[in-house]
């Protein structure tokens, strides 16, 4: 068995150059000719300063939707203290990405996406962060006056004075006052020196600790903006983060906004107090520690999660008065990972939908990885979704709170992805309910299809290619599937869902063809009366199922959403069914001539 690989920081760079592009397509088409500034490359960046400068930049899309725009927020997902993956980088890259494009759908600037990537090699952690400081200076640009203030770097110092109080508690150590003094008339660089300050302070604990240590970072010679700072602030807060984990602990502060008038002076005490609080580490045989391990995400954390998401989305329903139908479970079997994150695919895109109802802007959609899905990545995008709907709930008057910065929550043990999978499934099965008749309809359902259609293409392109295999051979006994339609006939919801289901069949055997066969299975509930989101759900296992394919075969089969359609019908719908049932048994028959010659 071949599997997609996991990616490298040639990938995420490769990623970053899209960025780049679009970026400036965006800056064309709005005539802006701003010249592009480079960013010499420097040493000792690790992944997980890469992910955080990947935060920033999410947080700049994020800042011009809400302060320019005038549009909804997104989340943005802050990094933890465990040690953060080349694969976790390049995610927070392409939704970065995704986000801006979703972004300039809202004032109908329509970029192209495309999942072509320039050949990249060579490439380090360092000069994938060296490219993204560049894309994060050409939003500065963007944001102009309404990038990063001086309140915001005040917030982030909050937060790291938060972190460095629960260090210190964490060691049985006293709180105590501040003990340097306020400065007077201090500006932006005098707080990167204490930030500067900071960071030569934790990189003694983390000798200390017998950690890799942080490095130290420069004050260049320059005027220094409160851009320059929060990003330094945000190498911090990575850092005491990893120090936390370092110990076995895991604990995230809400964020505290400010209405005052806020100066470098303030800042400037954070900081300085954050340093007086550091406990020293000095002493390992007095170092409180707890088991690391149980810090690793697991089935029960997502269970606890989403069973956070389900209670919270019902005070919601009540509070708007809507009803929810009783729910008919569906029978699951030996379920992974994979199949709770693409039943959280699902219900993130029903979201999506349901802020663009409540007129807070089209955000991104995530597609299905080409990779092993991970309990940490499934923990990981039910965060996204709980913070999502958190907005919803705010939105619209409910007192709510997300699941990473409550102070109670409920441990669950023993549960199984199985179960975790029915709770995401009672989740999209609510949203479902709210949504009701402004839900996805049959411009989606094309969309999607259209989608997998690509997925398919680019499996058949590979076997021909690489493979050599003979194209008329796998074609000359498929009969053209669209010929044998006739458009006297009038298609309905249950059509399409029958069509749905045999091609989810015939996926389960060109996957038993090549001997991935599987004991796990999802057997949605019937019903009598089908709708287009019931139609929609079995899209997204058709999806599984062809991205299962690619994983097996380690064929890259991402491939690109095509932008909002329009007027579309059932008949479409089915048309483009009929296309990806003609090019899943042509996948059939090209993937039999392979295992023919492997076995001959």
């Amino acid at each position: 068995m071949v599997q997609a690989k996991d990616y490298t920081p040639n990938d995420v760079y490769a990623e970053a150059l899209l960025l780049e592009k679009n970026i400036k397509q965006w800056h064309l088409k709005e005539g802006k000719l701003n010249p592009w500034v480079t960013i010499a490359v420097e040493n000792h960046y690790k992944p997980r300063h890469v992910f955080q400068k990947a935060v920033v930049i999410i947080e700049k899309i994020n800042r011009y939707r809400v302060n320019v725009l005038k549009i909804g927020a997104i989340p943005v997902n802050y990094p933890g203290g465990r040690e953060i993956t080349p694969n976790e980088v390049y995610n927070q890259v392409y939704f970065a990405r995704q986000e801006l494009l979703a972004m300039l759908n809202n004032i109908n600037i329509v970029i192209e996406d495309t999942s072509i990537k320039q050949k990249v090699t060579g490439k380090a952690p360092n000069d994938v962060y060296a490219k993204l400081e560049e894309i994060s200076l050409a939003l500065d640009g963007s944001l102009g006056l309404r990038g990063i203030s001086p309140s915001d770097v005040y917030v982030a110092s909050q937060q790291i004075v938060s972190l460095a109080r629960f260090l210190r508690v964490s060691q049985n150590l006293p709180v105590i006052s501040p003990i340097a003094k306020r400065t007077k008339n201090k500006h932006p660089n005098h707080t990167l020196a204490a930030v500067k300050a900071l960071t030569v302070r934790i990189n003694a604990i983390d000798k200390s600790l017998s950690m890799d240590p942080v490095r130290v970072i420069d004050v260049p010679k320059r005027v220094i903006s409160p851009s320059d700072v929060y990003s330094a602030m945000g190498i911090v807060f990575a850092e005491l983060q990893r120090i936390q984990y370092h110990l076995g602990l895991e604990r995230y502060f809400p964020q505290e906004l400010t209405k005052t008038a806020i100066t470098s002076d303030d800042i400037i005490f954070n900081i300085n107090y954050a340093q007086d609080l550091l406990p020293p580490f000095l002493d390992k045989r007095k170092l409180q520690q707890y088991d690391v391990s149980l810090l690793i995400k697991t089935p029960n954390d997502v269970y606890s999660l989403t069973h956070h998401i389900l209670k919270e989305l019902f005070k919601f329903c009540r509070l708007k008065g809507i009803r929810i139908p009783p729910f008919i479970i569906p029978k699951v079997k030996n379920l992974q990972p994979r199949h709770v994150f693409t039943q959280g695919l699902e219900t993130l895109e029903m979201i999506v939908l349901l802020r663009e109802n409540q007129g807070l802007g089209l955000s991104a959609a995530q597609n299905y990885p080409e990779k092993e899905i991970t309990p940490q990545e499934v923990f990981d995008l039910s965060l996204r979704v709980d913070e999502y709907l958190n907005m919803v709930f705010t939105e619209s008057g409910m007192v709510t709170g997300t699941w990473i910065i409550k102070d109670e929550i409920e441990y669950f043990f023993d549960k199984k992805p199985s179960d975790a999978y029915i709770n995401m499934w009672k989740i999209a099965s609510t949203l479902k309910a709210i949504l009701s008749n402004q839900g996805f309809d049959e411009n989606h359902l094309f969309q999607k299809v259209d989608y997998l259609v690509n997925k398919i293409d680019k499996l058949n392109s590979h076997f021909a290619a690489a493979s050599a295999v003979d194209k008329k051979q796998a074609v000359k006994k498929i009969v053209p599937v669209n010929k044998q339609y006739k458009n006297t006939k009038t298609i309905g919801n249950k059509d399409v869902l029958q069509k749905a289901f045999y091609l989810k069949k015939l996926i389960a055997q060109i996957n038993t063809q090549q001997g991935l066969s599987t004991n796990a299975s999802v057997s949605l509930p019937k019903v009598s009366n089908v709708k287009i989101a019931d139609i929609y759900s079995v899209f997204w296992q058709l999806d599984l199922g062809i991205s299962e394919m690619g994983l097996f075969w380690g064929i890259d089969t991402q491939a690109v959403k095509s932008v909002k359609v329009n007027n579309k019908q059932l008949i479409d719908v089915y048309r483009k069914l009929l296309t990806l049932e003609e090019n899943l048994l042509m996948l059939s028959r090209y993937s039999i001539q392979v295992n023919s010659r492997n076995n001959g």
